[in-house]
């Protein structure tokens, strides 16, 4: 019997600003994508949803993103590609570290926001974001659009790829999301 998988934004409230309400949604979701502090998520916020994310049993996600807390992740941004490949790695390895040390185990990594955008139509920053992944182990698997730069590196690398669209967004005529705007 098929299903379908749903996978939601995590951990993204950061200090006095409260964004969604994870304790609720996470009985009705498959996977959990937390943020790593670079576009929302503060340590307590990522440790309180990595904690019940484990105690349910949800597939736990490092979700990176630009260095972009004042946008939330949805600015572009052209970092040199050693220093993105550094924030990736650094973010990841971070919520990696905090889940296996709080006794769970990273399943995934997906893209946020304008990272997410740019790695799914530019090879170059797919590439770098591949690397860094299967550097990192390459065992995790990338949550990418299908047919996207991001899957066919992915794929390329022998790195595992669950495609994925977004029910609640819009897409254009190629396929590609539509700004929220």
């Amino acid at each position: 019997m098929k299903s379908i998988h749903i996978n939601c934004d995590m951990a993204e409230s950061y200090g006095m600003l409260k964004t969604g309400d994870d304790l609720s949604i996470l009985p009705f979701v498959d996977a959990v994508n937390i943020a790593c502090g670079f576009h929302g998520g503060d340590p307590l916020t990522i440790e309180t949803t990595l904690r019940h994310s484990i105690i349910k049993g949800k597939q736990i996600g490092a979700h990176p993103s630009f260095p972009d807390l004042m946008g939330f992740g949805r600015r572009d941004m052209l970092i040199d590609h050693k220093e993105l490949a550094a924030i990736l790695r650094y973010q990841i390895c971070a919520v990696k570290a905090l889940t296996e040390n709080l006794g769970g185990h990273l399943h995934h990594v997906k893209a946020h926001g304008a990272l997410y955008n740019k790695a799914v139509t530019d090879a170059q920053i797919a590439g770098i974001f591949v690397r860094v992944v299967a550097e990192i182990d390459p065992d995790l698997i990338i949550f990418a659009p299908y047919g996207s730069e991001m899957a066919k590196c992915a794929i390329s690398k022998g790195i595992k790829v669950m495609n994925e669209s977004f029910g609640d967004r819009k897409y254009g005529l190629s396929g590609h999301l539509v700004d929220r705007n």
